[in-house]
């Protein structure tokens, strides 16, 4: 319960900062600590599921407002190339994001 309330905060001050800020549409993506290239590439493809569906979610709930950009297991190509398939072709979203240096994962 507290984590949907938190999620309807977050989406109540995005809209509000886009209506603030006379900006037509805001790009939803999640901040670069939470790619977590460290993490196994199956927990970070778990986590990586779990950011895209709450992007996807929020653009849902205002898409004139909002676009989404997915975050993808980039040490992980076979699962960074079904989540990016699923973030565009299954969540509509507008491409994702990645970070330049993700050679981090030490098995």
């Amino acid at each position: 319960m507290c984590t949907y309330v938190a999620v309807l905060q977050a989406r109540s001050k995005a809209t509000a900062a886009v209506h603030l800020t006379r900006f037509a549409e805001q790009v939803l993506s999640t901040v670069p600590v939470m790619f977590s290239y460290w993490a196994k590439p199956e927990h970070c493809h778990d986590l990586c599921t779990i950011i895209n569906d709450d992007i996807a979610s929020t653009v849902a709930h205002d898409p004139r407002r909002f676009v989404g950009l997915g975050t993808l297991p980039m040490h992980a190509p076979d699962l960074a190339v079904d989540e990016l398939k699923r973030c565009v072709n299954e969540l509509g979203m507008a491409g994702v994001e990645v970070r330049a240096v993700n050679n981090v994962y030490h098995s």
